[in-house]
């Protein structure tokens, strides 16, 4: 079986249906509430591993996961995009939001 299918299999196993349409993590989370899980030996963003698997590409030290829904559990692939810290917090800027919701 292949990594991808591996890795979405691990993931598969922590996600539930949420609301909003949000797709929820059980698994461990990071202090502000991030899903977190090994992945290569390392413990990592499943946010960030989801789409690198499902784009085939890595995401750059320097771009973000951004949560759409602002639900930092969720895994709802429709809800994450890939942009810049910048770009994250003008998001937040225009919905309102004087701090990250965590």
């Amino acid at each position: 079986m292949s990594l991808i299918y591996d890795t979405i299999d691990r993931l598969a196993r922590y996600i539930g249906d949420g609301s909003n349409g949000c797709t929820t993590w059980s698994g461990q989370k990071d202090k502000d509430g991030y899903p977190r899980l090994k992945y290569k030996g390392q413990t990592r963003k499943a946010s960030r591993v989801l789409m690198e698997e499902i784009t085939g590409q890595p995401i750059p030290p320097h771009k973000v996961v951004m949560h759409t829904c602002d639900n930092p559990e969720c895994l709802n692939v429709t809800h994450l995009k890939v942009g810049t810290q910048g770009e994250n917090l003008e998001d937040m800027k225009a919905k309102g939001r004087d701090r990250l919701v965590c």
